[in-house]
């Protein structure tokens, strides 16, 4: 399975090559990067983060996984799934409104 993740916390980014050990994954820390990915490549599965650079967004910065779903929105990816993995559950809700058919499931579900 091909799969991308956005994602900024090495911690996590462990915890998901643990999980995804035998598929082909394609990890960024990089809202604009992952966008350049999804253009590219087909993806079997996306995980996007939200809150990128270390720290917690009260709200849009041009680096976040609002960014990403708000291109997702404009140029749909078709035959993908779509897990919103962040923490913060605010803008991981309006993430998953940007992207019809997407689930939210907080990080700590997932691993």
């Amino acid at each position: 399975m091909k799969i991308l993740v956005l994602e900024d916390n090495p911690n996590r980014i462990e915890d998901f090559k643990r999980k995804f050990i035998s598929d082909n994954v394609t990890y960024t820390e990089d809202a604009y990067e992952a966008i350049g990915h999804l253009k590219k490549t087909k993806f079997d599965l996306v995980c996007l983060d939200h809150d990128l650079g270390g720290m917690q967004i009260e709200y849009d910065l041009e680096n976040c996984g609002t960014v990403v779903a708000e291109w997702i929105n404009d140029y749909p990816v078709r035959d993908t799934e779509f897990v919103i993995h962040s923490l913060n559950s605010p803008l991981a809700e309006n993430m998953q409104k940007l992207i019809p058919g997407s689930k939210y499931i907080p990080f700590y579900w997932l691993t």
